[in-house]
């Protein structure tokens, strides 16, 4: 897999798993964004991307990653994008 394409899945896995976190854990918008640095219309087009990527995803019937390994996967690409 080159490099590129293993970076576009990483991000989408980690839009994913911000779409998920936002969902289960915020009430809106403006606290996920504060929460996660991001401005507010970051944080839209994150969500909206994430959305986006879990209904495909969920559409398509492929097995999603359990939420423990997304917030490792999380972590690692924040790591990556930080270097």
């Amino acid at each position: 897999m080159s490099d590129r394409l293993h970076a576009e899945k990483a991000l989408d896995a980690l839009a994913i798993v911000m779409y998920l976190d936002w969902w289960n854990n915020y009430l809106t918008l403006d606290r996920f964004a504060e929460a996660q640095g991001l401005s507010l219309k970051g944080a839209e087009t994150l969500i909206e991307n994430g959305r986006r990527l879990y209904s495909k995803q969920k559409m398509s019937r492929q097995t999603l990653f359990t939420l423990p390994r997304l917030q490792i996967l999380k972590h690692k690409v924040k790591r990556e994008v930080e270097r």
